[in-house]
This record gives C-alpha cells, structure tokens and sequence, in this order.
C-alpha cells in the first residue's frame, strides 16, 4: 500500500516538475518573436556581438512570458521568476535567425545590437513558469530578517549596511518574501546575531531571528577592498578602485538548518574618492549576492516539494520503548520517510523526519492517530511541532 502511494505521489511529482512536454501527438505550442539585444562594444566587437545576441534571446523569452501573463497576480509572479527563467533563455528557444544588426552610439560609448527573429517554445515556457509559481504558492510567504557584516580593508564598518540594503530592496522588489525591517531592532540584538554569525553558533542565531520574527535570516560577510588608482579615468583624472566579494547563508530559524551558502563577487567600485569607490564595491557586492541567495532558497524549497520537507518532532514524556513504538507508527504514515531520532535527554525526544505534507496539515494528520497518542500539540511553527505524549489508555472491557 505504501509502495503504491509513494509511486502515485512521484508520477504526480513528475507532472507538475516536468518541463511541460507536449503530449504525444500534440505539437509543441511555439511563437515567433522579433526582438532587438543590445551590448557595449568595448574593446572586442566580436563578444559585444554574442553578448547582444544573447541579450536579444532573453528579450524574445521575456516577450514569450508575456504572451500568456495576463491577470495582476500574473504580473506580480512575474517579478518573482523572471530572472530564473531569462537565466536559462537558451533552452526556451527552438530557432532564431538574424535580421539584422549594426553600432550607434550610447551614453557611455559605441554600442553593438542585434535584431534577431526567435521561435520561442512557449509549452516549455508555460510548463517551467507553472512550476515555478507551484512551489512558492505552497512555500507561503515567509519573513526574512538581513544581517551582513560589512568590511572595508578589513576593518568592519560599525554601522554599514550598504550591501544588506542592497541585499534587502533586492527581495522587496521580487516580492518572493517578506523583509524584517531592521531599523525596529534593537542595535544590540542585531550585533548579538552577527556575533553569532562569526562563531558558527546557528542555533544562537536561529534563536535570536526567530525572536524578531523572521522565519530565515541570512547571515554572512561583505568584504571590499583597495585595488588599485588609474589616471586618468573617462578624462577626469585620478580614480580609485575597489574590489568585493560577500559569503552568505540563509538559515532557517524554527530548526536552524542551512537552507542554502553561497558567495559571489561585485563589480569593481570607482570613485575619485577612496571611501566612495568602496562603498560603491560593498554595494556591488549585495547586488551580485543577493539573486543567488534566492535563487539558493528557491531550490531548497523545489527540494522540499519533490522529495519532502524535513519536520522536526520535540516530544516530552517518552523513554526508549516508547519512542520506539512512536518511530513504527510516523514510519507508517503515507507520504512520510527518514524518521530518524536526534536524541532522548530527560525524557525529551527530538525527532526528524520528511513529509510530503506541510507542518500544519502534518499536525492535523498526528491528532488523528489511534496506536498512540501525539494530540497533545502545545505549539506549531513553520517546520517544528512540540508534543506531549500521553500514553494510550487501553479500552475498558
């Protein structure tokens, strides 16, 4: 019976994760779509030509996407997955062809465009932007709470948060999750967080976010530093540059796992003056961050959804052989692997495991159980449930 269910559940996993393969028989639905890409030419006219090509593929997809956006919530989901899908422009072209191209002039130099007539396939379009919007409907809307230590020539700024306002409007603007403001923080707790940041103590800080009310914090380092002084620059005379990078991870802070970790490195910052060219730097660096860390999230979310999300089970009143028993009867449960226990410690049981289900609806599922009784449920976060168990009483005879 299990076997069976978990079968259904993967085919049906297969249908909403697939690339939206037309059915047999049926011809892929396709669209033919003039758009023009544009690159600076700079000192090789041959890569500003790929580039532009390149350019003119995303602007055909992004045109694709708009042949089947129509209501508001569509338009605001757009925001959201774009920047996934225009990622990966070129397996959503069948064909394309130049029409034709040339150079003009731009603001800041000579550039080079193309315009190219694109077939864009708009079943595998549809089909990948369908299970996009999938797993962030069924993810909810979550809280994220930014703290990013921010260095310049290895002395931390007190009080800069140049990237992780970068890092921030970046999330506002996709709409994907909710921002914690931090100026409603204490200055304490949110340097209470970094240092436990720079200590490796996750659960500290999963403790610490989650008191500020963000279900995922992103904690990290943004780094920049001096490279070099050109004169003259754009015929102005001399200008400093500087060079950044940033770590990060997002952590979750019912359970403190690391949803994901990522780095990423910023455009040079350039300025006449040195700080200015810095802090141009810290912000290029958020900048370059910040669509990784989501595009991280997102993935462990997809993950989530096709194989299960990992639930946390902190049980009180269990000794050994209960648990044991508990373990017979999660196992059990449709839709449900990897019950594993963390530890017993003074009759508290840590357990974790995958359900295809979510927290709350796993919850309901654990009140309904009739070999033992877990419908004690004293409290339900995003990914944790706190029980007491309450040995089963047998029926009077």
């Amino acid at each position: 019976m299990k076997l069976s269910f978990i079968w259904v559940s993967l085919s049906l996993l297969l249908l909403f994760f697939s690339a939206a393969v037309a059915q047999e028989g049926e011809k892929e639905e396709e669209k033919t779509i003039v758009a023009k890409g544009v690159a600076a030419t700079g000192k090789d006219p041959a890569a500003a030509r790929d580039e532009a090509i390149l350019d003119g593929l995303r602007k055909a997809v992004e045109q694709g996407i708009g042949t089947f956006i129509t209501s508001r919530t569509e338009v605001k989901d757009f925001a959201v997955i774009s920047d996934k899908i225009l990622s990966e422009s070129r397996g959503y072209i069948k064909e394309y062809k130049i029409i034709k191209e040339g150079k003009e002039e731009g603001e800041n130099g000579e550039l080079t465009w193309v315009e190219i007539e694109a077939v864009v396939k708009l079943s595998k379009l549809r089909g990948d932007w369908d299970e996009l919007k999938f797993y962030l409907k069924q993810k909810g809307d979550p809280k994220v709470l930014v703290v990013l230590t921010e260095k310049i020539d290895g002395q931390e700024e007190e009080k800069g948060d140049f990237g992780t306002r970068e890092v921030e409007n970046f999330f506002k603007e996709k709409g994907t999750v909710n921002v914690v403001d931090r100026t409603t923080l204490e200055e304490a707790k949110l340097r209470e967080i970094a240092k436990a940041s720079a200590s490796g103590d996750l659960q500290k800080v999963a403790h610490l976010g989650g008191a500020a009310g963000a279900n995922i914090v992103i904690i990290g380092t943004i780094e920049a530093s001096f490279k070099e002084e050109k004169e003259p620059y754009k015929g102005v005379g001399k200008h400093n540059w500087y060079k950044s990078q940033a770590g990060a991870k997002a952590v979750r802070t019912d359970d403190a796992k690391i949803l994901c970790s990522k780095n990423a490195e910023g455009k040079d910052g350039v300025d006449q003056a040195k700080r200015g060219a810095a802090i141009k730097a810290v912000q290029n660096a958020g900048l370059s961050l910040a669509p990784v860390i989501l595009e991280g999230i997102l993935k462990e979310w997809a993950q989530d959804i096709s194989v299960g999300s990992q639930i946390t089970l902190v049980i009180k009143d269990v000794n050994f052989a209960q648990w044991l028993k508990i373990k017979k009867v999660l196992s059990a449960i449709r839709g449900v692997s990897d019950v594993n226990l963390d530890n017993i410690s003074n009759n508290i049981a840590t357990i974790r495991l995958k359900s295809i289900l979510k927290t709350e609806k796993f919850a309901e599922r654990l009140m309904k159980l009739e070999d033992v009784d877990l419908s004690d449920i004293t409290d339900v976060s995003a990914n944790t449930i706190h029980i007491t168990f309450k040995e089963k009483k047998e029926p009077e005879k």
